[in-house]
């Protein structure tokens, strides 16, 4: 009895001294790797080793050390071995002589736990001096005029070289910054480096100077280039289907359709349609096939036409319209195929008011789109029925009923604006934007005044391209005839327009 008291006593004070709780590892580690000792040290002169050592003061992981470890200029493959806290950088090929080199480590250091990183570098020469020149450039893309983060900048021998002297990455203001350059002649090119091979292919953005540049301790230029896809690229892409009987595809600045087989049959210029200048729409009649070839000059492209697709009836919608202030303007409908006839007894147009009957004009019908002129200036809302089969397509295909209804706006809807140019634009395109989308566009050719009418409310803004070759487009850069991207001049803040004003606007020009 003594023993079980003990026992239970004893239990009591050993739970009434036990407290539940959680073992925390203290704060979280948010330090990356730190450097402790470089062999040989950095800014070392005279280095002629083949093997440089770094420890840092804790254990780390490499992250994908052949692409984030770089020797600038690149005239060693560098192989990355890990020694505990030391990583062991070796060459094979000898080093240029009296040469400034630059180590750059971009996020290759991780430490094991948190996976911390960050970017350093280790610079030294297998001379008597370090290279001590600098040059800042701002990479933009060419057309809208915004910054270009983590694209390559490289200092060239000459212009057909395909290797970079130096070179560095942009950051997120589209700046690079080189250092430890030496004295001499170079080429700029910047490009974005899709598949990381430090060499600049046709699909890639990208901008250059034509001419060369002198770097020495006079220069203290800061150096914009501009990007852009050039046009030198000969292939087309993205192809896709787009049911019930069209292809789609994006097609380079020199496309010939007369190069173009679709199953095996040269394509009629008369079966392509160009919704914008670099794309086609290839109708294609009615498929039996689930898969097809597309050919192009050496390109050869494989096609799915699912029947379940094969077999849609095709889309029809109304298209947006700015105004229907006269019978001059047309009710506009478009569908996802060729028009080949459209029945007019199965399309109607109301009055919303009264259901009464508006007497359609006419009829017209071109690629995708149908026409529909009418008497409507009577009619503030309109009702827009189409029957099943108002509409045939080159596919086979056919509409499914459908109905839309129209606010016919009047001219105390819209509002105005007037522009004045600046006397130094003497030549270009006026391009009138909202949103993403172009409305109007007007030559320049010496004129300083535009006005843009019947307009719906809402912020507007313009560019002008600077046309130089005057084909009424804006033209990116093409190397192979040395000529750079055309400019594009934006505008600072967006013009607020009300319904029944009129605005009046001196252009105020943002210079890339």
């Amino acid at each position: 009895m003594f023993k079980l008291i003990y026992l239970f006593i004893f239990s009591l004070l050993l739970f009434s001294c036990a407290q539940i709780g959680t073992i925390t590892g203290g704060q979280k580690d948010v330090v990356a790797p730190g450097i402790v000792k470089i062999q040989p040290e950095n800014y070392q002169l005279n280095f002629n080793d083949k093997q440089l050592k770094i420890t840092f003061d804790e254990y780390f992981t490499l992250n994908k050390a052949e692409q984030n470890i770089i020797i600038v200029p690149p005239d060693a493959a560098l192989h990355a071995l890990i020694d505990r806290k030391s990583l062991i950088l070796n060459w094979e090929e000898g080093l240029r002589k009296n040469t400034t080199y630059s180590i750059y480590f971009n996020k290759a250091i991780k430490d094991v736990t948190e996976g911390n990183d960050s970017i350093m570098s280790i610079v030294f020469s297998t001379g008597s001096t370090i290279d001590s020149l600098s040059l800042t450039v701002f990479l933009k893309n060419a057309f809208t005029n915004a910054p270009v983060k983590n694209a390559v900048f490289g200092l060239y021998d000459s212009l057909s070289a395909l290797s970079p002297r130096y070179f560095i990455s942009s950051d997120v203001d589209g700046k690079a910054t080189l250092s430890h350059i030496s004295e001499g002649t170079y080429f700029l090119k910047a490009f974005e480096d899709v598949n990381n091979d430090l060499l600049v292919q046709a699909q890639e953005l990208q901008g250059l100077l034509f001419n060369s540049i002198l770097l020495d301790q006079d220069f203290s230029d800061t150096l914009v280039l501009r990007l852009s896809h050039p046009l030198y690229e000969t292939r087309i892409k993205n192809v896709k289907f787009i049911p019930p009987g069209m292809i789609g595809m994006h097609v380079p600045e020199n496309f010939n359709p007369e190069h173009l087989k679709f199953l095996d049959q040269t394509v009629k210029s008369e079966g392509c349609f160009y919704p914008k200048r670099d794309s086609v729409i290839l109708f294609t009649g009615p498929l039996a096939l689930d898969n097809g070839t597309l050919v192009y000059e050496q390109d050869t492209i494989s096609i799915r036409f699912p029947e379940k697709d094969r077999k849609l009836n095709m889309s029809v919608k109304l298209k947006a319209l700015e105004q229907l202030l006269s019978n001059k303007n047309p009710l506009v409908i478009e569908v996802n195929d060729k028009v080949m006839a459209v029945d007019a007894s199965n399309l109607s147009l109301l009055n919303a008011a009264d259901s009464t009957s508006i007497s359609i004009d006419s009829i017209k019908w071109q690629q995708q789109q149908i026409f529909v002129y009418a008497d409507w200036k009577n009619s503030n809302k309109l009702s827009i029925q189409l029957k099943k089969d108002a509409v045939q397509g080159m596919s086979g295909t056919s509409n499914n009923p459908a109905s839309y209804s129209l606010k016919r706006q009047i001219s105390k809807d819209f509002g105005a604006l007037k522009v004045t140019l600046s006397d130094t634009i003497i030549k270009g395109v006026l391009e009138l934007v909202k949103g993403l989308e172009v409305l109007r566009s007007q030559t320049i050719d010496g004129k300083s005044n535009f006005v843009f009418t019947d307009l719906i409310p809402g912020e507007y803004y313009f560019r002008i391209i600077l046309d130089e070759n005057q084909n009424g487009i804006w033209d990116p850069v093409q190397p192979v005839l040395q000529r750079q991207a055309e400019q594009v001049l934006w505008f600072k803040t967006p013009i607020k327009l009300r319904a029944n004003w009129e605005v009046e606007s001196q252009l105020e020009i943002i210079q890339p």
